[in-house]
């Protein structure tokens, strides 16, 4: 199965013509289909989004889905360039969510990497810190300085609750959904099988 990359709506004609753009969206294509983009990557990038899908569940949020790889731009005038998400997870968080259960959806993705002993690079977390920042001003506004307390309690809380076993089970049943809505396993038809049975012969 052949994975395509996915481009933003946002992503103008101009943009997609930006020999960077196109550099970056061949790597991507390349890497995603290559052996390089092995079953332990696929895992660790489920993991994270099994973070996020779990504690927006705990937040009560709706709509919540998986997203596989998709090209994006980076509008902010210190970067503005192309920039690639290998998988997301989107959800729509109540009215009356508390800035705490917002972070702790927002943040989960990357301490749950943490916990489990695969963290991620500094780019993702600073994603996912930037989302959930953004999601604490426009609940309560409030300082950087707030900010960085309510994540610092978030983070303990979602520690704290990762040693359940029971949560631990629903992290796993998350990463197996992720797995077979956004890489899902080729089927083995007759010519797969047969491909197997000439290799085997050799």
């Amino acid at each position: 199965m052949t994975i395509k990359i996915a481009i933003s709506d946002t992503v103008t004609k101009e943009q997609r013509r930006d020999p960077r753009f196109i550099n970056l969206l061949k790597g991507e294509e390349r890497f995603f289909n290559s052996p390089a983009f092995a079953t332990k990557y696929r895992k660790l990038l489920a993991l994270h989004e099994a973070g996020h899908s779990v504690w927006a569940k705990k937040a009560d949020a709706t709509n919540i889905h998986f997203y596989g790889p998709e090209m994006f731009w980076d509008e902010r005038p210190e970067y503005d360039c192309p920039l690639v998400s290998r998988s997301s997870t989107g959800y729509t968080l109540p009215a009356a969510v508390t800035s705490l259960h917002a972070i702790k959806a927002g943040i989960a993705g990357f301490v749950v990497r943490e916990y489990y002993g695969s963290p991620n690079d500094a780019i993702a977390i600073g994603m996912d810190i930037n989302g959930a920042r953004q999601r604490y001003a426009e609940l309560v506004g409030g300082t950087e300085a707030d900010f960085q307390k309510e994540v610092v309690k978030a983070k303990a809380e979602i520690i704290a609750e990762l040693a359940s076993p029971a949560v631990q089970a629903e992290i796993l049943a998350e990463i197996n959904r992720f797995e077979q809505e956004i890489f899902p396993a080729p089927k083995l038809t007759s010519s797969v099988l047969r491909a197997r049975r000439m290799a085997w012969a050799y």
